[in-house]
């Protein structure tokens, strides 16, 4: 649990002379919340890369990490809501193409929060794709020179188990292309660890034509839908939801004084 989840769980409804950066539902998360979340960020191990405090750029990233606070409320609510705890393989790997499903702050939010991922399979439990989605996206890659190899492995990543230990089908542009060029040039059977991060034991090389290309195309479409889908019902749930107060828009709000999009 976030220091912010256990203000809210503790009274932190009643925020007294603290000033409020977000209402969100019946609770509020202060700035102080969000000012601990951004000190925790710089202490952290990207922290040469963030911007000095006292900057549009710093006062932007202060505004960033009070959305994910937000969104990382709201689906901690939901779950609790629901009597949901987080799944026992969470949180789960994001392909790269999930920030631009997402957005940077769910992306966020997901990439930490165990229990957000309860939320997400509550609300896409029922996505699906069908079967002639399925055979476009297949036609449409292989007519395009597209098609992404995939093989069958058993990962781990910084020690962790990708996929609870089980095999998967890993695509090329899934990894860094020196991780994939090694994966891709070993033999079934082999176990190798072609950076310090990585390890393998690797299976077959999936046929591009077999019923296991076709699989892997549908969950990857299935994948792709379930984030647009929870992408569109977090949106709605926040418009519901949640008031920003002034310093805490949006960073993309054009009406705060540090956006970039002026016109």
């Amino acid at each position: 649990m976030t220091a912010a989840d256990q203000h809210h769980r503790h009274g932190g409804h009643h925020a007294g002379s603290q000033e409020i950066a977000a209402h969100v539902g019946t609770g509020v998360i202060t700035a102080d919340d969000v000012d601990a979340r951004v000190a925790e960020l710089r202490r952290g191990p990207r922290a040469a890369l963030l911007p000095a405090p006292a900057t549009a750029e710093g006062r932007q990233l202060r505004r960033w990490t009070a959305q994910v606070l937000v969104t990382e409320r709201l689906l901690h609510d939901e779950a609790r809501r629901h009597g949901l705890s987080a799944p026992p393989d969470a949180p789960r790997r994001l392909p790269p193409s999930a920030r631009i499903d997402l957005g940077s702050v769910l992306a966020a939010v997901l990439a930490t929060s165990p229990l957000a991922w309860a939320t997400y399979d509550l609300v896409t439990a029922d996505v699906t794709v069908s079967d002639a989605a399925v055979h476009d996206y297949r036609d449409q890659l292989h007519g395009s020179g597209a098609y992404v190899p995939r093989r069958w492995v058993v990962h781990r990543h910084r020690g962790q188990q990708i996929n609870n230990g089980k095999p998967y089908l890993l695509a090329a542009n899934e990894v860094p292309p020196q991780i994939a060029e090694a994966v891709f040039a070993g033999q079934t059977n082999d176990k190798i660890s072609p950076s310090p991060d990585h390890w393998f034991e690797l299976g077959d090389i999936q046929a591009a034509d077999d019923a296991s290309a076709l699989w892997a195309i549908r969950d990857a479409l299935v994948h792709a839908e379930q984030r647009r889908v929870f992408a569109l019902w977090t949106s709605a749930q926040i418009a519901d939801q949640v008031r920003l107060m002034p310093g805490f828009e949006h960073p993309a709000d054009i009406h705060q004084p540090d956006s970039t999009h002026h016109h």
